[in-house]
């Protein structure tokens, strides 16, 4: 059986050399597993192909967008062929009348938001890879960002799908019209399942006009208690609030130190908070912020109407993950999502326990969703105080469950969060999930050993 060959007579996108194998053999999460072959499909029709050949010799497959997934989502883990989309990434129809886009999966997501400004159309999700993440990994994911308290994960603009199922079954899920009702959903079944059902080929999106103006507030309070009650009180005086980004007090200083922020609030919490809209929104909008912070002492509050001024508070924002590599030299990066309620809770004990191990812990998020990053900085070498940082990981996913909140917000499950599944759900839940896997996938090829198999 010479799998190469048959991989080459579907394609000329073969890859067995080293350097590649090695290339492709990590996410973002830093986990390695070499794979025995590399394949970069240029259309459906040799996904279909590599489809059918890998359940006929049972070899596992990993699709691949960018790679740019925290969780282990697309490493090898049990060899086999890693299938990157990155090729196919071409914007294949603009439709204004349905205000739909019609998307190849490897398409960067920055590019296809920027190409549909330019008509006038806006794709609203933001992730903060969007410069280097594919539209077809934010499927897989259900990919957040920024803006999700007001316009919704990557979920919500999926009109449709063409998926690849194992075998080489192609199927359209969904299509241009807006909504169905016509038996089960599998289109948001496939949203968000890691590539572990079948492979993404293309992507129906919705479309909005992009709003006439926006504003962004920075807010630097003395205490993460008082930065969380003010968003408490402010999402009760309005849902027009676009994006509301914490930043911890560890991080703050980094950004000073860089002179990535103007402020001099040492020790601060920070608050990010845009507004988007008409120009009576964006008023309203403010004049709200302002109404309720006059129920708190704050270090300093400045505003940024200017596309430059607002541009820049947003580097700063996107900057914040890298510059952590200023304390440490080994990240664990990870994500959790909670009622609002028990924000200010969590916090505080997640510190407090992490102090009490003598681990760094940088906290920041998307705070009006709940969905926080929490981001241990350790060094890997030092195997006593790695193995403290990984005591911290444990605690940081049990203190969510125990307060009513789950695993990830948008980071997904993969490999590395696999094994707290059970403590997520019940028996008989991971038994629902594995019947739907066997449903498309019976083999146990697709993307092996994530999500609940870890």
């Amino acid at each position: 059986m010479d799998i190469e060959k048959k991989l080459s007579s579907i394609t000329k996108n073969v890859y067995t050399n080293t350097e590649i194998r090695i290339g492709y053999s990590y996410d973002a999460s830093g986990v390695e597993f070499r794979p025995d072959f590399v394949v970069f499909a240029e259309d459906t029709n040799e996904v279909i192909e590599i489809s059918k050949l890998v359940k006929e010799f049972k070899i596992p497959l990993y699709p691949r967008g960018a790679g740019s997934g925290f969780v282990g989502g697309a490493v090898p883990k049990n060899s086999g062929i890693v299938l990157s989309l990155e090729k196919m990434n071409k914007i294949l129809e603009v439709d204004k009348k349905n205000k739909i886009v019609i998307s190849e999966a490897g398409v960067i997501t920055g590019i296809l938001r920027k190409n549909l400004l330019k008509e006038n159309l806006f794709y609203p999700p933001e992730p903060s890879s969007l410069d280097f993440c594919t539209i077809g990994g934010n499927v897989n994911t259900d990919a957040g960002g920024l803006r999700t308290v007001k316009y919704g994960t990557t979920r919500r603009y999926v009109a449709g799908l063409e998926v690849v199922f194992p075998g080489g079954i192609k199927e359209i899920l969904g299509g241009k019209f807006s909504k169905e009702t016509a038996g089960y959903s599998i289109k948001d079944l496939i949203i968000g399942s890691e590539g572990t059902l079948g492979i993404v080929t293309k992507i129906y999106l919705k479309l909005l006009i992009p709003p006439e103006k926006k504003i962004v507030a920075q807010v630097y309070f003395k205490s993460i208690g008082d930065s969380i009650n003010f968003v408490n009180g402010l999402l009760l005086k309005t849902d027009n609030i676009t994006a509301c980004e914490y930043i911890g007090p560890e991080i703050v200083n980094l950004l000073i130190n860089d002179k990535m922020i103007e402020s001099q609030a040492r020790d601060s919490s920070l608050l990010l908070i845009e507004v988007d809209g008409g120009q009576n929104e964006v008023e309203r909008g403010k004049r709200l912020i302002e109404e309720e912070l006059q129920g708190f002492d704050v270090i300093n509050y400045t505003t940024g109407t200017e596309e430059d001024e607002i541009e820049r508070i947003w580097i700063a924002r996107k900057s914040v993950s890298p510059i952590l590599f200023k304390l440490k030299p080994t990240k664990i990066n990870e994500d959790v999502c909670l009622p609002r309620s028990e924000l200010k809770n969590y916090i505080n004990d997640v510190q407090e326990y992490a102090k009490n191990k003598e681990v760094l812990l940088c906290i920041f998020g998307h705070i009006a969703d709940g969905n926080l990053h929490l981001n241990i900085m350790t060094d890997k070498n030092n195997l006593t105080e790695f193995a403290r940082a990984k005591e911290l990981v444990n605690y940081i996913f049990e203190k969510a469950i125990f307060l009513k909140g789950t695993l990830s917000g948008e980071h997904g499950i993969g490999l590395l969060k696999s094994g707290f599944m059970k403590k997520r759900y019940s028996d008989n839940m991971l038994e629902y999930f594995k019947s739907i896997k066997q449903v498309f996938d019976p083999d146990l090829i697709m993307n092996p050993g994530k999500i609940f198999y870890g």
